[in-house]
């Protein structure tokens, strides 16, 4: 995305500077190092809100009155005749994705394409490494209280709809790029050698609290409404710590010198934080057709979150090397090279905001659930209304949630969840930049009750998003 948070985008200057060598510049050395990241993505977004829903894929009807139902559908509220409390839990989980996809055969694919045009004759490089985790954290990711009245049933709840972080390590990058500086008649070669190590650390996570009521109207109609207070956070901290020498007539000249009389820093650095919170709204509805089929909707309006904060950049850049790779220009410009000042780099002033947008989408599904004493049959469809974006300053980018396809299948101790996530990448609110995304929903689950009051419930995601969770309720 073109917001200024693209860290590694701004930090990682001289290696994007060496993919885009031209003509006379030659890259005569290059060691791709390693990078070790771990990522972990979770929350409600993309596995349901907790319990059966969870095992289900997010399909659950307001036919189920366990606690958590009423954190998507408060209508399922309405039948529930008992106090009742539910807490779930989201053990440490890490995986390697790397034994299942060849990661470094595609980076040694894009590697070669990338410096083909550009590398010297004789250049044997080395390939980037790549390790990577997806993690989850041990986190609650939800809990509820139910509290039936005279007039309606009411809870109270927390939820974490969304948790994302990534850790990134760098090292061991090494580039070195040949040109010729004319002196006089004569043109002596001139090298430049850089050297990268780093590390980027990044969260953006959201908690909801909330409150929600179910009625019944009549004996066939039940309504009900929510109101859900988000909380978000979003941290970036990282530093890219940049050595490089310039060679020329038997002279290293060193960057990053406190010798030097003028400005040769190579480091970048990140450090940002935006804190916001606002206020959205459920209203939902079910209706019995038969004993044993309902049909409901809920339409969700989700808050735009404006938080505040600050991002501060270091970006620091060699005015010699070109980074915009245009097919024409040399990648280290011997006519921008100082003899007197061959380590000379200059500031880029980043423009900043003081505010930082989240647009969280507004929907509408519909479900209808047929039930059995042994099984029951849950399918929803929704459609996104709005995006799901960040805006900084004036860019924006982000996903709407076009169409999702929901089917549940419960047969009272084993549920499985299944169906598909049609998504639109968007930029500036409505610019389409290119095929919609399908991404399949699949999940497991597994509930049943250990003693008179108690109910243990295990449910596994494993597409979109790679999510085990455990919840214990109680009713009394």
């Amino acid at each position: 995305m073109k917001m200024k948070l693209t860290v590694l985008g701004v930090g990682f200057f001289l290696f994007a500077a060496a993919l885009f060598a031209q003509q006379e510049s030659k890259i005569i050395r290059f060691e791709g190092g390693k990078i070790h990241t771990g990522v972990s993505l979770a929350g409600s977004l993309f596995s349901g809100f907790s319990g059966r829903a969870s095992g289900l894929g997010g399909s659950i009807s307001s036919f189920e009155t366990e606690p958590s139902c009423g954190f998507g559908n408060a209508a399922s509220l309405a039948s529930a005749k008992k106090y009742a409390l539910q807490v779930d839990y989201a053990p440490p989980i890490n995986l390697d994705p790397g034994r299942f996809v060849d990661f470094d055969s595609e980076i040694q694919a894009y590697t070669d394409d990338a410096i083909e045009s550009y590398r010297d004759p004789t250049l044997l490089p080395t390939y980037p490494k790549l390790g990577t985790k997806i993690m989850q954290p041990d986190r609650l990711t939800s809990a509820v209280i139910v509290i039936p009245l005279q007039q309606a049933t009411v809870s109270a709840y927390f939820h974490r709809p969304l948790d994302l972080s990534m850790q990134t390590t760098i090292s061991g990058f090494h580039a070195k790029i040949k040109t010729q500086l004319a002196v006089g008649e004569e043109k002596d070669d001139v090298f430049f050698n850089s050297y990268v190590d780093g590390n980027l650390d990044f969260r953006l996570s959201a908690n909801v609290i909330g409150l929600a009521a179910g009625r019944q109207i009549d004996e066939k109609w039940a309504v009900g409404l929510n109101f859900e207070r988000f909380d978000f956070l979003l941290r970036s901290k990282g530093d890219l710590r940049v050595d490089g020498t310039m060679l020329f007539g038997g002279k290293e000249n060193t960057f990053n010198d406190p010798n030097d009389n003028w400005h040769n820093d190579l480091n970048q650095a990140i450090d940002a934080k935006y804190l916001g919170s606002d206020w959205g709204w459920k209203l939902s509805a079910s209706y019995d057709v038969q004993p044993n089929l309902q049909l409901d909707a809920v339409f969700s309006w989700a808050p735009n979150v404006t938080t505040t904060g600050h991002l501060d950049l270091v970006n620091n850049t060699v005015p010699a090397l070109n980074l915009g790779g245009d097919g024409e220009n040399e990648i280290l410009d011997p006519s921008k090279l100082k003899l007197s000042q061959l380590t000379l780099t200059r500031e880029v002033q980043n423009r900043t905001f003081p505010k930082l947008e989240i647009k969280l989408p507004k929907t509408l599904t519909l479900s209808a659930a047929y039930k059995l004493d042994w099984f029951a049959l849950h399918f929803s469809y929704g459609i996104g209304l709005s995006s799901l974006s960040l805006a900084y300053g004036p860019d924006e980018i982000g996903l709407k949630p076009a169409h999702s396809f929901k089917l549940g299948l419960d047969f009272k101790y084993v549920q499985s969840g299944m169906g598909l996530l049609i998504l639109k990448k968007v930029a500036h609110g409505s610019e389409n930049l290119g095929d919609s995304l399908m991404l399949p929903l699949f999940s497991l689950g597994t509930s049943s009750k250990v003693w008179q009051n108690y109910e243990l419930n295990f449910s596994l995601v494993l597409s979109p998003v790679p999510i085990f969770k455990m919840g214990i309720g109680y009713s009394f």
